[in-house]
């Protein structure tokens, strides 16, 4: 009576401690997280909200209260700078910005109110916004920028 109970508590322990990807390593030979090591395998609802975000096109299918966001980054030699975060799986170069100024660069997301951790790539380095409002520990010994919206 109590082993199909047992079993599924099993099943669901398992499920939360192994991530589908543990080796997966940033750029610089960082870690990421366990929650962006493991790839749903679903578009999440912020994911699916956002649309392409490089062009600022509208999103396909975006959530009724998403709100659009611009994320601004200066780096006045930079020759690329990416929004990585769980709003896009940590995909290193997924949310390109564009150079909106002599060292100003930027994107515009649309975005499902909620908690969401970033960080930018710039050159391939990984680096935490410096003007965010709040941090998170990422486990790893780096913190990632938070925007709660």
């Amino acid at each position: 009576m109590w082993a199909p109970a047992a079993a599924a508590a099993v099943a669901l322990i398992v499920y939360a401690l192994v991530p589908a990807v543990r080796n997966a390593v940033r750029p610089g030979g960082l870690s990421p997280s366990p929650e962006r090591a493991a790839l749903p395998t679903a578009e999440s609802p912020a994911s699916a909200a956002m649309g392409r975000t490089s062009t600022g096109d509208s999103p396909s299918q975006a959530a009724p209260n998403a709100v659009r966001y611009e994320f601004r980054f200066r780096a006045a030699h930079a020759r690329e700078v990416c929004l990585a975060g769980d709003f896009n799986r940590w995909r290193v170069c997924d949310t390109p910005l564009r150079r909106v100024g002599e060292d100003v660069w930027s994107v515009s997301l649309l975005l499902p109110p909620g908690r969401y951790e970033y960080m930018f790539v710039v050159d391939g380095k990984w680096v935490t916004d410096p003007n965010a409002v709040a941090r998170a520990d990422d486990g790893f010994g780096n913190e990632n920028a938070l925007l709660v919206i």
